[in-house]
Order: C-alpha cells, then sequence, then structure tokens
C-alpha cells in the first residue's frame, strides 16, 4: 500500500503539471441590430487578447427579413481568431459575404450601408482617406451586382437609401463616375469624365458626390480646382447635362 502511495503521488504530480489542452469553440452568428450586441466571453485558449471576441458595432437588420450572421472561430493553422459575415433569410443562411482576421477593425471586415429593398450596399472601409469599396448584394440569392471576384472593385461616391441610388467608381474604368439606380431596373448611367489635372484631391473619390436627389433627377457635383461643376441626370432617359449655376 505505501509503494502504491508513493507511485501514486509523482503520476498526479505530472498529471497535474500537464498544459490546459486547446480548445476550440466556434461563435454561433449572432443576428441582432446595433447597440444591443452582447460581447461574449473569450474563446477558452489562453488568455491572450488576440483571443477575446471583438465587438461588431454596426446595424445587421434589414427589410424582408434578412439580415447579417456575425460569427467567430479559431484557425489552429493560422493560430488566428477569425471573423465571418453571413448573408441570412431568417434562419437560412444564403451566403458569405466577408471575412479575414479577428484583429482587423470591424470596418475593415465591411458593413451594411444602405438597404435597397431588393439589394443592398455592402461597404468596406481601410481608413486613412482611402477608397471605400463596395458591394450591392442581392439578397435573394447574395451575389454582388458588379462582379463575382473575391475582392470588390467598386468604389464608394454616394448614395440615397430612399430613391434607391448609388454612385460610384469602377475601378476598372476608374476615368468615369457612374450612377446605378435600382429604382430603374439597376440602369446605370455614366457621366462625364472629369480632367485629372482639375482634381484638387488626393483621388476622385474624395471630390465627387451627390449633391439633390427626387424622383424625376440626380445632381452630382464634381469639385475642380477653382469651382465646382454640377451635372443633372434624368432619371427616366439616363440622360446626363452640365448645370450653369
Amino acid at each position: 500500500m505505501k509503494n502504491f502511495i508513493l507511485l501514486f503521488i509523482p503520476l498526479c504530480i505530472a498529471a497535474c503539471s500537464q498544459p490546459e489542452p486547446i480548445r476550440i469553440k466556434i461563435q454561433p452568428d449572432v443576428l441582432v441590430p446595433k447597440n444591443e450586441y452582447q460581447e461574449p466571453n473569450a474563446i477558452p485558449i489562453n488568455s491572450s487578447p488576440k483571443n477575446q471576441i471583438p465587438n461588431y458595432p454596426f446595424d445587421t437588420l434589414m427589410s424582408d427579413d434578412f439580415k447579417l450572421g456575425i460569427s467567430h472561430e479559431y484557425d489552429e493553422d493560422l493560430d488566428e481568431l477569425l471573423l465571418n459575415i453571413h448573408l441570412y433569410e431568417k434562419e437560412k443562411k444564403i451566403a458569405w459575404i466577408s471575412g479575414g482576421s479577428a484583429k482587423m477593425p470591424a470596418k475593415n471586415h465591411g458593413y451594411l450601408t444602405a438597404d435597397f429593398g431588393t439589394h443592398f450596399l455592402f461597404t468596406q472601409s481601410h481608413g486613412g482617406g482611402n477608397p471605400h469599396h463596395c458591394q450591392v448584394i442581392q439578397k435573394a440569392t447574395g451575389k454582388n451586382h458588379f462582379e463575382d471576384g473575391f475582392f470588390p472593385t467598386v468604389v464608394y461616391l454616394g448614395h440615397d437609401e430612399k430613391e434607391k441610388l448609388f454612385l460610384y467608381l469602377d475601378t476598372e474604368d476608374y476615368d468615369y463616375p457612374k450612377l446605378l439606380d435600382l429604382e430603374q431596373k439597376l440602369n446605370t448611367i455614366k457621366l462625364p469624365k472629369p480632367k485629372a489635372e482639375e482634381i484638387p484631391c488626393p483621388g476622385m473619390h474624395n471630390c465627387i458626390g451627390l449633391d439633390s436627389v427626387n424622383c424625376e433627377t440626380v445632381r452630382v457635383f464634381m469639385q475642380m480646382n477653382e469651382e465646382t461643376n454640377f451635372y443633372e441626370v434624368d432619371r427616366q432617359t439616363g440622360t446626363v447635362r452640365m448645370l450653369k449655376l
């Protein structure tokens, strides 16, 4: 009996000295609006801050029972906590929208910018005056209206949620601002090309925007070196004319 006790004590010490086994927990998608998101507890891997699940501070709910689901998971191979954004209709998962390292700011992953009814505008912001890249996503399918590639190729200039308008630059045709009118069957209108030497800003995305909008026309401004030019777009015909103000 004495020999058994002496043998048992070292085994206990060895067992107690073993490190805590890694536990991988996948955070279920959180389907809640802004300001109601409750930050979950840390994933029980270790006490490192990288394993804290960060808050996602943007709205997630849309009309017609569509919403964005935010989930977190730990990738053993990358030794990284990941964040993923999916599109849902009620509880049905439709498509993956964006994701990456959870250490990145939430705005880098992207956020709901406008609900256009059948589509929504999803924007990824990178700070430092850099362009905001966007997708216009069809709710029913989760498909991007502009392209099917991994990285969005459209740069944000302005939008009007009520009138379902999106003003943008296409990186594959960057010289011409374009207006997507979702109210007019996804009609795309190309605006005049600004002269590069007349643009005082670091980039065109900082110099062009929506000035005014109604059900018939859209007024777009282009800030030049010495003046600001205004263009009026007829939403029915798609014609564009320069205004003399």
